[in-house]
């Protein structure tokens, strides 16, 4: 049977840098729910499935319990098609890895394959500052174009969002990996030993 792993957690906490690292120590087909999701949005329009673009639906990442809440319905509308894809791999005898925020505990308690999960977050002060850093000097960032004051609001949702994510660890017994900034490689590497244990 083929392995079935998977990385969850809020926005800009590492999960695809550890979806690579993961991948170069054992070689998996892997997939983003951001890919899955944005592939969606050119198949529906907001009529037909409008918990697709929850998340699309505001501009402003202040209102946090409203857009933690947008982004799980818009997670529980296109986890079917992970699903999908996941089981389409494994029929065919293929380890894969899901990352991405549609990853969380709830949606993958009852998945019907054995499996092996790690949730990451960064709660951490020093994790606005990296962020800001990051926007400004990469043009590739979609935070590239906003303004220091929305950057900042969003790091406050993604701080908010890696406190959700740790209770919701805890409370369906899954392991959670806060990434800070100051021990980001160590937190890292344990976290690729916890999935490929």
């Amino acid at each position: 049977m083929a392995d079935i792993y998977f990385i969850g957690g809020s926005p800009r906490v590492g999960k695809t840098q550890l979806t690579l690292l993961t991948v170069s120590k054992k070689p998996m087909f892997s997939v983003s729910t951001d890919a899955v999701r944005e592939a969606l949005r050119k198949v529906y329009t907001k009529t037909q499935k409008p918990a697709l673009f929850a998340v699309c639906e505001v501009d402003n990442p202040s209102d946090i319990a409203w857009r933690i809440n947008a982004q799980n319905e818009e997670s529980k509308a296109f986890w079917p098609f992970v699903i999908d894809f996941i089981l389409s791999h494994n029929e065919d005898g293929l380890d894969v890895l899901v990352e991405g925020v549609a990853v969380t505990p709830e949606l993958i308690k009852d998945f019907p394959l054995p499996y092996k999960a790690v949730f990451i977050g960064n709660t951490s002060k020093q994790h606005v500052e990296t962020m800001l850093e990051h926007a400004k000097a990469n043009k590739h960032d979609w935070l590239h174009t906003r303004d220091e004051e929305y950057v900042r609001r969003f790091a406050k949702f993604v701080t908010s969002f890696s406190e959700f994510t740790k209770i919701e660890a805890e409370k369906y017994g899954m392991q959670y990996i806060e990434m800070n900034d100051s021990d980001y490689k160590v937190a890292q590497q344990k976290a690729r030993d916890i999935l490929l244990s």
